[in-house]
């Protein structure tokens, strides 16, 4: 046997082996329980909106604490500002925002390069703080494919080099802060 001799086990009869590999099996077999019981409870938690409750639970090797625990739980970390998954996600998208209208930006960049929806809200900051016009009232209006027609510079849009686009897609649970940069052709 090749790992007999690779890792210095001693020979073992056939159904020595047998025996270990049946220990392992079972041994597999709780754990995954125990993690899906522990992963239940936590659930139960979440979704009675009792999220400031729920703790990570790291098994140790021999019993711990006072109450001699073998799981330990421990509070859950706070959101990393830096990470995309914990916060608002960033992305800069380049582009001649003169000649482009809010429907190319819709359609062919939150869309189609980002995959949002079309029943997307759009807010947008620029350098006066000024607010976009929301998609939601246009479609509620029935007139969208007219505010799609509007350049992106229009006083009714905003949208002008380096403004900050909050977009989120209801739909899909997703948000998105998105950073118009100009680049002239």
């Amino acid at each position: 046997n090749l790992r007999e001799k690779i890792f210095n086990i001693p020979r073992q009869s056939r159904y020595q082996i047998k025996e270990m590999a049946g220990n392992i099996i079972a041994a597999i077999a709780t754990t995954n329980a125990i993690i899906a019981g522990q992963i239940v409870l936590e659930s139960f938690k979440i979704l009675s909106g009792k999220i400031k409750e729920c703790k990570m639970t790291f098994k140790g090797a021999l019993p711990q604490g006072r109450r001699n625990l073998i799981l330990t739980p421990i509070e859950l970390d706070p959101p990393n500002p830096q990470c995309a998954q914990c916060s608002l996600a960033v992305a800069t998208v380049t582009l001649n925002v003169e000649k482009c209208s809010l429907g190319f930006f819709v359609k062919q960049v939150l869309v189609g390069r980002f995959g949002f929806t079309e029943s997307l809200i759009l807010s947008v900051f620029g350098s006066a703080g000024t607010n976009c016009v929301e998609l939601v009232e246009a479609m509620e209006d029935g007139n969208l494919e007219e505010v799609y027609k509007l350049p992106m510079t229009s006083p009714r849009v905003k949208l002008v080099a380096s403004s900050n686009v909050t977009v989120e897609d209801e739909e899909q649970s997703l948000k998105l802060r998105v950073l118009v940069q100009h680049k002239a052709d």
